[in-house]
């Protein structure tokens, strides 16, 4: 009788055994597969990533260079009407142009080659298209060229017409670097781009830690790296030829760059967009780090899960083959507790309204107390509990009352003994009179809980940081095109007309050369502060750079509101600064756009608005213009 028992006993172990060993292996796979997976989803994000930045690369350079060709083309319109193109208010025109747009050199030339520049030379460097491109009406873009502070430059020039005819162009000298410094790549070792002529010589800013750059032309590097997928520096090299756009991935030191390419537009002008798989790798890893210790800590979980279970049921049968007492029983089950953890036990009798605990401490003595000692107004009235845990303590006594299952409770919690967090938690007996729990010390787990919270609040602050131009404490160049275009999709439907305005100070550069750039500093900081007080809740302030703001205001009732909000603006940005006894009275020129089908985009608004503000600051400055057209 006895061996059929001990065979019985052994076939339920077994049969258990087999179970848990059947959810295991199935947790393990799917937890690869897991892992697996989400790697490559991960990796399979690069392809719109490079994408994205080298879209934002290209809008961000042709931007920049059209702003170029906008102010020669202004000038040009100013120049027509003059009747000498060479007198010194001429000159005077072209270097307060230059002093506000970044141009090193201006000047102004005809179809017979004389030319007079910025600074008093009459000769410039009269090539073949130059002269080709002006006499066809044409905008000139030159390749590169050396200037004589060794830095690359672009010379841009724009036709003069007089009564539809081309008398001559503007021109102007412009780093190409002030052009590609525009580009706001904050993550410069995971991202970056080049830009090469049409010879394959690289021509933006040199970038020598990174793949592409270290020879002096890009085909040159492409032959010394792997390229994947069958692609050669040849099928590349024929497609640029084409003027054809494309992507490839090449190895360097085993790291793969998803790179984009695509024409400029200029000169035959490519641009190659890079991002490397170094940020992607890492955040992939540290997924498969936080996978490994979730799946670490759901082993040992099914580990002490198998272990109790096949304990619990061994014990069960000994107790029902044996005809133990129910004594028996809580005992075995108590002893379990105690060898697997350092939780004190404690055993609720609801038949006799009392709660048994047994204290380590003190050797496992019983205290025994009425369920009305442990009620949570009870405990709170002397200070046993504190204020914040009261209710997730109140849900498990009410639990425990009424027979329901229940989550563990984590308190804080005070005794003779012991102040601080514990957990309660039933380990058996639920539906029943009988429940058994264990009380647990939890402090090292809640100081990793707020290890963990204080490092996503620090993380979302690092965020948020990175958005803000540390000047002023508006948004910075980058955050506010997002926000613009963010508010050009709107998730809710509108209710009046979105405006968009930049705003360029007046005197500003008096200020700095004459009170110094400490109070330009201030003056900026004090623009900011009068635009926040100026926009209402829902509307984005930012700082382009310099001295030059952006304000996207939404849902504006009529137009009239339009001017009267810039009326307020003008107003309030109308000031006299001093210092040392010298003033200088700065007021703010306002360009306005304002949205339609047409200008549903942050370039398009930009163009628009901008054209108004050189509008303004052409006539009178001081005031505002809205752009109609």
């Amino acid at each position: 009788m006895e061996d059929a028992d001990r065979y019985k006993r052994k076939k339920i172990l077994l049969a258990i055994t087999t179970m848990l060993s059947v959810v295991l292996l199935t947790s393990i796979i799917a937890f690869i597969y897991f892992d697996v997976n989400l790697y490559k989803k991960i990796l399979q994000q690069q392809t719109p990533q490079v994408e994205e930045l080298s879209e934002h690369v290209e809008q961000t350079f042709r931007s920049e260079l059209n702003r170029c060709v906008q102010l020669l083309q202004i000038d040009g319109a100013l120049v027509e009407q003059s009747d000498d193109r060479f007198s010194e208010k001429v000159m005077g025109l072209l270097k307060r142009t230059q002093q506000i747009s970044g141009f090193r050199v201006m000047g102004i030339m005809d179809l017979s080659g004389d030319s007079m520049d910025t600074t008093g030379r009459q000769q410039i460097d009269y090539r073949p298209r130059l002269k080709q491109d002006i006499a066809d009406d044409k905008i000139y873009v030159s390749n590169v060229m050396d200037s004589e502070r060794g830095e690359i430059e672009i010379l841009v020039a724009v036709p003069i017409n007089v009564q539809g005819a081309v008398q001559g162009a503007v021109w102007g000298r412009y780093p190409l670097k002030d052009i590609v410094q525009t580009v706001a790549i904050t993550d410069n070792t995971a991202r970056y781009f080049q830009i090469v002529d049409d010879k394959g010589n690289y021509i933006s800013m040199p970038q020598k830690e990174h793949a592409l750059g270290q020879s002096r032309t890009i085909w040159e590097d492409l032959d010394n790296y792997r390229i994947d997928n069958g692609v050669t520096a040849q099928d590349i090299y024929e497609q640029v030829q084409k003027g054809e756009s494309g992507s490839f991935l090449f190895d360097c030191d085993g790291k793969g760059h998803h790179v984009n390419y695509r024409p400029l537009g200029i000169n035959h002008w490519y641009l190659f967009a890079v991002q490397t798989e170094q940020s992607l790798y890492q955040y992939a890893e540290e997924i498969q780090r936080v996978s490994m210790r979730f799946f670490a800590v759901l082993l040992m979980g099914l580990v002490t899960l198998a272990s109790v279970i096949v304990a619990i049921v061994y014990n069960m049968y000994k107790v029902i083959d044996q005809k133990h007492s129910r004594m028996q029983s809580l005992n075995g089950m108590f002893e379990l507790i105690l060898q697997k953890t350092k939780a004190i036990p404690f055993e609720v009798d609801a038949s006799k309204n009392r709660v048994t605990v047994y204290d380590r401490q003190r050797k496992f003595e019983k205290q025994v107390y009425a369920l009305d000692q442990i009620h949570p107004e009870a405990l709170m009235e002397k200070n046993h509990i504190s204020e914040e845990s009261l209710p997730e303590y109140r849900k498990l006594y009410d639990s425990i009352l009424h027979n329901k299952e229940c989550e563990p409770a984590i308190v804080y919690a005070q005794t003779e003994e012991k102040q601080g967090w514990m957990r309660i938690t039933i380990v058996a007996g639920v539906g029943k009179k009988q429940i058994i729990g264990v009380l647990e010390d939890c402090d090292e787990y809640m100081e990793k809980e707020a290890e963990i919270e204080q490092y996503l609040n620090n993380i979302k602050k690092m965020q948020k940081k990175s958005q803000i131009d540390f000047l002023t404490g508006l948004y910075n160049r980058e955050a506010i095109i997002s926000k613009v275009r963010e508010s050009l999709n709107p998730k809710e439907k509108k209710q009046g007309i979105d405006v968009f305005f930049i705003l360029d100070l007046d005197q500003f550069k008096k200020v700095n050369d004459l009170l110094g750039h400490g109070m330009g500093d201030a003056v900026l900081k004090d623009t900011a502060h009068t635009l926040l007080s100026c926009v209402r809740k829902g509307d984005s302030v930012g700082r382009l750079g310099g001295d030059e703001f952006v304000l996207f205001l939404r849902n504006m009732d009529k137009l009239e509101s339009v001017e009267r909000k810039a009326k307020e603006l003008n107003k309030a940005l109308n000031k006299v600064y001093k210092k040392d006894g010298k003033s200088v009275q700065v007021g703010a020129s306002i360009g306005i756009a304002v949205v339609s089908d047409e200008t549903a985009t942050f370039e398009a608004l930009y163009e628009k608005a901008d054209k108004a503000l050189y509008a303004v600051k052409e006539k009178s400055r001081n005031g505002y213009l809205i752009c109609t057209e």
